[in-house]
């Protein structure tokens, strides 16, 4: 135990050393030591060396990602986590079977993240199919990547009269169908736009025939698009 510690202690040394002498630029404050590396080998050799010690040490040293948006990092995470997790595995070169479990991967993506980031990680995935054979199970809130399955593909959840917990099938939506779609007979929502909106127009609708309150709402009227919507307004937008 002594000379695991001692040597524990030699990589702290280390880190250290290599910090001071690789930095571009060091904050500091009453509490911590903020390091920006901008050497991508020097990063590199740092995580690992920081990785290499035991999970006592983690308060000693947190790496961050300086610029990078939630969803970047989020990626980050997702796919060097994934990649991996799944070569150690790959190392042993035998043939595996993987149940590979993501839960809400959609959390801080861009719509566009979302709707590349399952053909994106089945690219990943492809790099091991002649030793590995994959089954995932995804949960997600987003319509965009339920999207990309196949309805039999699609089990939806949702609580009872008694709050527990219901699983059935969605056979009206999935690979190809159209987001609002989806959303609307998929994800249970009881419309596709805002409730502020509704309420707004319901109140334009009720009392489109007032023009006193019309002519009150003269400039939200004036900026709507929709032309059903103001077809029903009785309102002529250019």
């Amino acid at each position: 135990e002594l000379i695991k510690l001692k040597k524990d202690v030699n990589l702290v040394q280390e880190i250290i050393y290599k910090l001071f002498n690789s930095n571009d630029k060091i904050r500091t404050n009453e509490l911590e030591l903020n390091f920006y590396i901008n050497s991508p080998e020097t990063a590199a050799d740092l995580i690992s060396m920081s990785n290499a010690l035991p999970k006592e040490f983690d308060a000693l040293f947190s790496i961050e990602w300086n610029g990078l948006s939630s969803g970047e990092v989020s990626l980050l995470h997702l796919f060097s986590s994934l990649y991996n997790s799944i070569d150690k595995i790959n190392s042993s070169r035998n043939k595996r079977k993987i149940l590979l479990l993501l839960d809400e991967i959609d959390l801080y993506l861009h719509p566009e993240w979302q709707r590349k980031i399952f053909s994106d990680i089945l690219d990943m995935l492809n790099e091991f199919n002649e030793t590995i054979s994959f089954q995932i199970l995804m949960s997600s809130h987003s319509p965009i990547i339920a999207s990309d399955f196949l309805p039999v593909d699609i089990i939806s959840l949702t609580r009872g009269h008694n709050r527990e917990i219901v699983t059935g099938t969605l056979e009206s939506i999935g690979f190809g169908e159209s987001i609002e779609k989806t959303m609307s007979q998929g994800f249970f929502l009881k419309a596709t736009v805002g409730e502020r909106v509704l309420k707004k127009v319901e109140e334009l609708v009720k009392r489109k025939n007032d023009r006193s309150f019309i002519n009150d709402n003269e400039y939200i009227t004036s900026l709507i698009k929709n032309k059903f919507l103001t077809y029903i307004l009785g309102v002529k937008n250019d």
